[in-house]
């Protein structure tokens, strides 16, 4: 599971950001959202998520609900109490009926500097750890989304989910069932290429981000409360 996770970091120079992300030269950049420094980022907040955009087929910078909501679904509020979908199994997205539309067609880059995992230290509980990657600033998660509206179109929610995938030497040892699908900068165009509609030609791309590009250190049990969302969320723990 990724429960939290970290953006601080989006000011990157502009056009690194934009060279990463191939974002088209006309589209501006917002200050704020999506482009808001966050720490301590929990289900249900707004991320910062790159897609083509339905209207153009261009890339667009986005806020999202993290917490998917399907558009089929009659009561968006009643769906969200009752289902946790802020993170989806990559094996089993394609059978299950939130996910299997979005893989094929809704798509998208969830935009990270890190996350956050527990690990049980026995007499002193649990520790959290903040998970990166090596000499990126800035990554993308593997991200799903979704488009509801209300019957009478007066309320419209745009919403997402971090598949996830099998833990790798840096996670294990901490949260040994899954980690999220960090996408590598090459891998980009595929995960956005709105030809490849079969999960199965996605399959490459839905596996643990190499061990040996990640590191993780332990961090303040500040963390642990979602009101807290600075600085000293993502500093090594004295």
């Amino acid at each position: 599971m990724c429960g939290r996770f970290a953006n601080y970091l989006p000011y990157v120079p502009e056009s690194e950001f934009r060279r990463l992300f191939r974002l088209p030269p006309q589209l501006e950049l917002p200050l704020e959202p999506p482009l808001k420094r966050r720490y301590n980022i929990a289900p249900r907040d707004e991320v910062a998520a790159v897609r083509l955009s339905p209207r153009t087929g261009e890339r667009e910078l986005v806020t999202l609900l993290w917490s998917l909501v399907p558009r089929w679904t009659p009561d968006a509020r009643d769906f969200l109490k009752k289902f946790a979908t802020f993170n989806a199994k990559s094996e089993t997205a394609a059978e299950r009926a939130s996910y299997k539309t979005p893989l094929r067609k809704q798509r998208c880059l969830i935009l990270a500097n890190g996350f956050f995992e527990w690990k049980d230290e026995g007499g002193r509980g649990k520790v959290p750890h903040f998970i990166r990657v090596r000499d990126e600033e800035l990554f993308a998660f593997a991200g799903l989304y979704d488009v509801w509206e209300s019957r009478d179109r007066a309320e419209r929610i745009e919403s997402c989910t971090i598949l996830l995938t099998e833990p790798n030497d840096v996670v294990r040892p901490i949260h040994g069932n899954a980690m999220p699908v960090i996408l590598r900068p090459a891998d980009y165009d595929d995960w956005l290429d709105p030809k490849l509609t079969d999960p199965a030609d996605l399959t490459h791309l839905l596996k643990p981000y190499p061990a040996a590009r990640m590191y993780a250190y332990p961090v303040s049990a500040a963390v642990g409360n979602v009101r807290n969302d600075d600085p000293r969320c993502v500093e090594p723990r004295k």
